[in-house]
């Protein structure tokens, strides 16, 4: 069974490596962030969010769940991995939805898309 093991990356997706028990640790470990991460990330899902007059997430417009966002920390700007050629320019919150399910949303500051990123147990 593999484990989990942060590394030095700024982008969420990219923190972790997984390896097996056992195996040669590889470089030093990386402190853990000091905003509050999800438990497991899972692949960016589309949102229509309507921001509010500061450019943060103020509603959700799609799906099911549409409603007034509440905002519980954020924005946690990360922009990184211009050297790889995987860049990213990001503006994450944690939010709290009407049915009280708490959300790490992100906006793409090159696009202007809201994506959920994961979401708190």
């Amino acid at each position: 069974m593999a484990v989990p093991r942060l590394v030095a990356d700024h982008r969420p997706e990219c923190a972790v490596r997984w390896r097996r028990p056992g195996a040669p640790a590889g470089p030093p470990l990386l402190a853990p962030p000091e905003g509050r991460r999800p438990l497991f990330l899972e692949e960016p899902r589309l949102l229509r969010v309507q921001p509010d007059e500061d450019g943060g997430p103020l509603a959700l417009r799609s799906g099911r769940r549409r409603g007034p966002l509440r905002v519980l920390t954020g924005p946690e700007r990360i922009e990184s991995g211009w050297w790889s050629g995987r860049d990213v320019r990001r503006r994450y919150y944690e939010v709290e939805t009407t049915g009280a399910d708490r959300w790490w949303i992100f906006r793409d500051e090159a696009t202007g898309a809201w994506y959920r990123h994961g979401v708190f147990g």
